[in-house]
């Protein structure tokens, strides 16, 4: 029971007090203003230290505080300006705000491991606080901790700490240098404003901001190097650091605005080739001055230099040159955009004469300043996009004609090269220029602009279903279009079948991820799957309701099979009720089986109903040296379903992407790679799997089949299997079904049965020959044969 010290009214006159042990607590405000008070004995029972004990106790010279004690209270020893040394035991876990405010004549502290928190001015103006060594356990510095201790020469911050309070060294005037472990991810609003002696700091590769006047008044300041993972720096930072040369922006350093160093004298700016840095100074500097395109510190130099692509360029091509493998450095705005990856193509197969040609040709080299730079950027993009750089020469050259005949023309056959150029910018200035150009692109580009500029200018419907203003999708279809293929792998820019086409509305629609609201938790896959597909939010709902019946059935789930062996890199799989892939397989494989399609009833049962679901065919991709990437490509997949009457599983019907089919079908014809006929043979596996996986569960299942209305696979399936008559499978859910009026028999359970005891009495067999071989051959050793 705790038991609190009260102090007596003889108490304020003495000059030592002793409590008496069996007391647990000193309450608030026990000693405040006792000024007679020089020295107190405290009990080892004691376990709390109230706010403003001893506040204002201007003749306290020491104390020691008992192991007991857990915590010290606010303004605890505010004022006890003749304080000068206080231990503080490893019992303790928190310092109070403004515990030790004021204590003048304080100059050491050990602050124990125990301690997890400075709280707010805990030593604000301990001005004779030399130096503190604060443990690992501590993990944050309040606000104003350390301000006003003048004489503070030297802090250690330990890793643990992860922020520091505004004002936290705020006037530490004596403070010369200080380093901030990588822990820390924000220093706060004047952290370390007028430590007017700091020379030097060392600020952790995890910062990412820097608030308003964090370094205000460091007036010995010289240099200072900003981490690659900032992003953020407040007004006033490094106001009145009158000595600051230097200021590093390490590379990696994006998004800080020029406005950032507005206090700071800055003349110059400079790029360290060797390090990638980019060096901010107020003084000139030879030595950097060959290593930049430009030095004088403006907010376009500022902007260009600090482009990251700029950068690796810049330092790419300056080493080519330096090493004579080129003979001259591009303009500034190629430098800007043309991918780091791709820059040797900028040089291969004469490309940047051919580029040289074509802008002379259109006159844009007659241009002048922001005209000029605007219309040489863009058309830059837009050559770019339809392979002008490609290290293909065909390509380039068809890049190149293309241009001059469709794409740098006007409706005014006397426009000026300046009236062309504004229009090639008002089109095409919005390309964001990444990676390897994307030759599907192209091809769509030029199957289109050519007889309509327009043609990716229309009104499409919003999430909600509402017409939307017109816009012009062309700049989004080229920054996006690598990710449309990437979900719609089976789609084509030229074909005969039209639901595989990458027409310009369909781009326009696949142009965005779509976000949901309404997400349930742990659905968030679900949303992140089909949001890739375009599906509004009316069909999200319907989707998210289906999924949530899915899982609660997963544990009923009756169609099974044993892990796929596979043939030549082939596997099947059939997918889990809680597999989001299930919704969109029919949309990467050019089919109806999606939400709103004509087989939209395939989609639901697949996931509610415990006796169907879905296959999936897939391909093991490898790379150039045939090593596998871990990737995949679906190629097939079908809905399936169990008939428990005639025991029987179908798939209903195998759907393969024509482009896939025709690739399969060439291959099987030359021999080369994975061929429609190793399908077949995956399709085999895959039933005689699930008739052994099923009948082990005690699902009785006689036969496999596969429906032949509109299968793509169908015309192998005739050659390889027989049609089944009677009794044939019924799908009793009332679905949409492709095996309603002919299914090929796959596998039948007989045949099954007979194959695994064909197999067994062939392994016996040759068991029995090795046994007799090893026999004949130990007879003839002990015969001396």
């Amino acid at each position: 029971m705790e038991k609190f010290y009260h102090a007596s009214k003889e108490d304020e006159q003495k000059s030592h007090i002793e409590i008496p042990q069996g007391y647990t607590g000193i309450p608030d405000y026990a000693f405040q203003s006792f000024l007679n008070l020089q020295s107190i004995s405290l009990p080892e029972s004691l376990t709390i230290i109230g706010s403003s004990a001893f506040e204002g106790c201007s003749r306290l010279q020491s104390i020691s505080i008992p192991d007991s004690v857990t915590s010290i209270g606010s303004f605890a020893f505010a004022g006890c300006s003749r304080l000068q040394s206080i231990s503080i035991p490893d019992s303790v876990t928190s310092i109070g705000r403004f515990a030790f405010e004021g204590c003048s004549n304080l100059q050491s502290i050990s602050i124990p491991d125990s301690v997890t928190y400075i709280g707010e001015s805990a030593f604000y103006g301990c001005s004779n606080l030399q130096s503190i060594s604060i443990p690992d356990s501590v993990t944050s510095i309040g606000g104003s901790a350390f301000e006003g201790c003048s004489n503070l020469q030297s802090i250690s911050i330990p890793d643990s700490v992860t922020s520091i309070g505004s004002s936290a060294f705020y006037g530490c005037s004596n403070l010369q240098s200080i380093s901030i472990p990588d822990s820390v991810t924000s220093i706060d609003n004047y952290a370390f404003a007028g430590c007017s002696s700091l020379q030097s700091i060392s600020l952790p590769e995890n910062l990412t901001s820097i608030k308003y006047g964090a370094f205000e008044g460091c007036s010995s300041l010289q240099s200072i190097s900003l981490p690659k993972n900032l992003t953020s720096i407040e007004a006033e930072v490094f106001e009145g650091c009158s000595t600051l040369k230097n200021i590093i922006l390490e590379n990696g350093v994006k998004n800080i605005e020029i406005e950032s160093f507005k206090d700071v004298n800055i003349q110059y700016i400079y790029f360290d080739k060797k390090n990638n840095n980019v060096i901010l100074s107020t003084q000139k500097d030879p030595s950097l001055e060959k290593t930049c395109l430009r030095n004088d510190f403006t907010a376009e130099n500022y902007r260009l230099v600090m482009n990251q692509n700029y950068k690796d360029n810049f330092n790419q091509l300056s080493n080519w040159k330096d090493e004579k493998k080129i003979k001259f450095i591009p303009p500034e705005f190629t430098i800007k955009i043309f991918p780091n990856s791709q820059l040797q193509k900028y040089f291969v197969n004469n490309n940047n004469q051919r580029w040289g040609k074509l802008v002379k040709t259109l006159g844009f080299d007659t241009l002048e300043g922001t005209e000029k730079n605007n219309s040489l950027t863009d058309l830059m993009k837009i050559y770019y996009a339809i392979g002008g750089f490609s290290e293909n020469q065909g390509e380039s050259e068809k890049a190149y004609e293309y241009i001059l005949k469709y794409v740098a023309v006007s409706k005014n056959p006397n426009a000026t090269p300046q009236e062309i150029g504004q229009e090639i910018h008002s089109r095409f200035s919005k390309i964001t220029l990444n990676g390897e150009y994307c030759k599907e692109f192209a091809q769509f580009f030029m199957k289109y602009y050519k007889t309509n500029p327009d043609f990716m200018n229309f009104r499409l419907k919003d999430i909600d279903g509402d017409l939307m203003d017109s816009a012009d999708y062309l700049c989004n279809a080229h920054n996006s279009f690598k990710t449309i293929l990437k979900n719609y792998p089976n789609r084509v820019v030229n074909g005969n079948e039209e639901r595989a086409l990458l027409t310009p509305r369909f781009v326009a629609e696949h142009c965005s991820i779509v976000e949901y609201e309404d997400v349930e938790e742990g659905n968030e896959l679900l949303a992140e799957t089909v949001g890739k597909y375009g599906y509004s939010q009316v069909q999200f709902d319907r989707i998210q309701e289906i999924y949530n019946k899915a899982k609660k059935i997963k544990d009923k789930y009756v169609i099974e099979a044993d892990k796929s062996l596979g043939t030549n890199g082939i596997y099947f799989r059939i997918l889990e009720k809680d597999d989001p892939l299930g919704f969109v397989i029919g949309d990467i494989t050019n089919c109806c089986q999606h939400i709103d399609g004509p087989a939209d009833s395939c989609v639901d049962d697949g996931y509610t109903n415990p006796e169907a679901g879905f296959i999936v065919f897939e391909e093991s991709l490898t790379d150039e040296n045939g090593n596998p990437t871990g990737e995949t490509r679906i190629l097939g997949q079908s809905y399936v379903w169990y008939d428990s009457k005639t025991k029987t599983v179908c798939l209903d019907n195998i759907e393969i992407p024509h482009k896939v089919l025709r690739e399969l079908r060439s291959k099987a014809k030359d021999g080369q790679g994975i061929s429609s006929e190793d399908l077949i043979s995956v399709v085999k596996e895959c039933a005689e799997s699930i008739m052994r996986k099923m009948n082990d569960k005690e699902v009785k299942v006689e036969r496999v089949t596969v429906g032949k209305g509109y299968n793509d696979l169908k015309q192998e399936l005739s050659q390889h299997f027989k049609q089944e008559i009677n009794p044939k499978a019924k799908n009793k859910s009332g679905v949409y079904t492709d095996a309603d009026e002919v299914q090929y028999l796959i596998a039948t359970y007989d045949d099954f049965t007979k194959n695994i005891a064909s197999d067994i009495q062939t392994v016996v067999g040759q068991a029995k020959a090795d046994i007799e071989m090893i026999r004949s051959n130990q007879n003839g050793r002990r015969f001396g044969e």
